[in-house]
């Protein structure tokens, strides 16, 4: 395999890696990262009813 090829193949790779972690940056269970931050209900509850951007 030439060097063009072998190089073009690690790029696609890379980009391919990069795309899944921005899928799983922007699908955040919003519920987990509560209990993370030991939310109690009523401020979980305050939460979930403001339509919050990943931002």
């Amino acid at each position: 395999m030439d060097s063009r090829r072998a190089m073009l193949m690690e790029i696609q790779k890379l980009i391919h890696e990069y795309s899944q972690i921005g899928d799983q940056i922007t699908s955040i269970n919003k519920e987990l990262v509560w209990q993370e931050l030991n939310l109690t209900d009523e401020e979980a509850l305050s939460l979930s009813k403001e339509n919050l951007s990943p931002a």
